[in-house]
């Protein structure tokens, strides 16, 4: 499973939505992220963010079709907006990359020679 990074911006609708209403839209997100196999980790508004983005979600996917799927039906629903996406990887990965690295497990010629 991977870990996904979502940063979105809500539609002017979405945010008058939420007003009026009142509800809170992690328990919205973690049904549609647990409806393709996901586990939403986080969910966190944001404000000081110099791209305007208002909301963060974390959440580890089966794959990148199950994250596009959930990301595409919130856009087509209107709810969300100028989306970007982080692919997230923990420090033991980042440690078998370095032993791969290490152990000669990568083959690449430079273009510099």
């Amino acid at each position: 499973m991977t870990l996904y990074c979502l940063k979105a911006q809500y539609s002017p609708e979405a945010i008058a939505g939420m007003v009026k209403s009142g509800a809170n839209r992690e328990v919205e997100v973690r049904k549609a992220v647990e409806s393709v196999g996901g586990d939403l980790k986080g969910f966190y508004g944001i404000f000081g963010d110099p791209d305007g983005f208002h909301v963060m979600a974390i959440a580890e996917m089966p794959g990148n079709a199950q994250y596009l799927a959930t990301v595409i039906t919130s856009i087509l629903s209107g709810a969300i907006a100028n989306v970007r996406t982080n692919v997230l990887y923990s420090a033991e990965e980042a440690v078998e990359a370095a032993n791969i690295v290490n152990s000669s497990g990568v083959s690449y010629q430079s273009p510099t020679g």
